[in-house]
């Protein structure tokens, strides 16, 4: 698909996640939330970090609204092996070279190379929750297509409340030391099937309200986080109330920002392509960020935010290039597959 046949508001968003992972990845590894506190600088930092986590929802949300239409078939399950085979690909080039600068010993190779495959390595968390949410997307899709949208929008409802109000809620802690556990929160890692649902809820039924109005929600939720963690962090950083992707307050920011820019067109085609490059590799540029992110907070003494536009060039350059590859190569065996269960149905 070319430039001007994309949806380019999607591509945007996607590029803002893949921003938003290397930046928070980055305040991980320098450390920056823990110093200077409650200076200007941790305030703007403090902001920073929360627009930052919303990585996560964002590509959840985008899942949900790519993949609303997908159907229980071999077709679907055979579109995973392109992912697979960027995953592999990525870990076979890292991993070597985190084991030869990061000093591994010959006994400690093969508990590594098990970590790609039991995705324990680098950020393949991520991959695994995506594949066990690929899964069942087809038969998510099969619910949501026998739910008219009042019933679709109280099923999300009750989504948000036993995946999203709980971990918002544990967040804070009272004076006596208690936290306000007082919903079940034995559904909460649940919360990806919440943000597929509300992704594949925007596809199905288009909500246009004003991005502008988005876009100020969000901003205004994001504050708000800000001003609650500014509050609580007198002594220490308070940083627990809004640190999952779980949080109700992450949610609805990620889903105003996802509303506010879903449906953009740029007229101009530099800007486009621009976005589209960096999307179509994102996956790859996420996996492969664990190796720069290692290298260059490691090895470069630069300032922090040197290092992360140091750290996005080169991670796209390698990204954009090994998906130059991967990608064909996983359609090819796909279509390969297909081919195959058609002959023997």
């Amino acid at each position: 698909m070319n430039a001007e046949t994309r949806n380019t508001g999607l591509d945007i968003i996607r590029t803002a996640a893949i921003i938003f992972v290397m930046i928070t990845h980055m305040l991980n590894y320098t450390g920056l939330m823990h110093i200077n506190l409650r200076s200007f600088q941790w305030i703007v930092y403090d902001i920073i970090h929360y627009a930052s986590m919303l990585c996560v929802p964002l590509f959840l949300l985008l899942t949900g609204f790519l993949h609303a239409k997908r159907r229980i078939s071999f077709r679907h399950y055979a579109s995973i092996l392109p992912i697979i085979v960027s995953y592999l690909s990525v870990c076979a080039i890292t991993a070597p070279i985190i084991l030869h600068l990061f000093g591994l010993n010959d006994s400690s190779i093969g508990a590594f190379i098990l970590s790609i495959f039991n995705f324990q390595f680098g950020y393949s968390w991520y991959v695994e929750m995506y594949l066990s949410l690929f899964l069942v997307i087809p038969f998510l899709n099969l619910l949501a297509d026998n739910l008219m949208q009042k019933q679709m929008t109280v099923f999300i409802a009750l989504l948000i409340f036993s995946t999203m109000l709980p971990a918002l809620l544990i967040g804070f802690k009272l004076p006596n030391g208690l936290t306000l556990d007082v919903f079940p929160d034995f559904f909460e890692n649940n919360y990806v099937i919440t943000y597929y649902m509300i992704g594949s809820y925007i596809a199905r039924f288009n909500p246009a309200p004003s991005r502008f109005r988005c876009l100020l929600f969000s901003i205004g939720i994001l504050g708000a986080e800000s001003v609650v963690c500014f509050l609580l962090s007198a002594q220490q950083y308070a940083w627990e109330p809004f640190n999952k992707n779980a949080a109700l307050t992450h949610m609805l920011a990620a889903v105003g920002l996802f509303l506010a820019l879903y449906t953009v067109q740029l007229k101009s085609r530099f800007l486009q392509r621009l976005f589209m490059e960096i999307s179509v590799c994102s996956f790859e540029m996420y996996l492969i960020s664990y190796c720069t992110d290692r290298i260059l907070f490691t090895y470069l003494t630069l300032p922090a935010w040197q290092i992360l536009c140091i750290n996005f060039i080169l991670t796209f350059c390698t990204a954009r290039l090994i998906h130059s590859f991967t990608a064909p190569f996983g359609r090819y065996v796909k279509n390969i597959l297909l081919e195959k269960i058609k002959l023997n149905p």
